[in-house]
């Protein structure tokens, strides 16, 4: 994929969050958090094409490739690949852990979600810093 589709599918997934949350309200927004996540990754996936590296196909791999600590070909600043491990985790806690329902269980998705919309713009900083629109 090229820059330009990775961001229209971050874009997307973005319009996806929208619809569903005036639509639904919290209903679906385990489905929210997981498709904010998933924007995130198609941004930074538009930051490795841009970048003229390869973009890895699985997450351990993009993990590393991204990582500020690590010693690859291509690293980023802290603040936004830690927002990228946050989102990464909320998305999967959010997937395979999210047994309960209720009143707690809707106020703790929804603090998560709002979480989840910061470390997204914190990414879409970092893209946007880089000259990637």
């Amino acid at each position: 994929m090229k820059v330009k589709d990775h961001i229209e599918k971050a874009k997307h997934n973005e319009r996806f969050v929208l619809v569903v949350e005036k639509e639904f309200d919290i209903d679906f927004i385990d489905w929210c958090i997981t498709a904010l996540f998933y924007s995130a990754l198609h941004y930074l996936n538009a930051f490795i094409t841009h970048s003229k590296v390869r973009v890895p196909t699985d997450y351990k791999k993009r993990r590393e490739l991204l990582d500020p600590d690590g010693e690859n070909l291509l690293s980023m600043e802290y603040i936004p690949f830690y927002a990228y491990i946050e989102l990464s985790e909320y998305s999967h806690k959010t997937r395979y852990f999210n047994h309960y329902t209720g009143k707690v269980n809707s106020a703790i998705l929804t603090n998560d979600f709002k979480d989840c919309k910061i470390h997204l713009d914190t990414i879409k900083e970092f893209i946007e810093s880089k000259g990637i629109h």
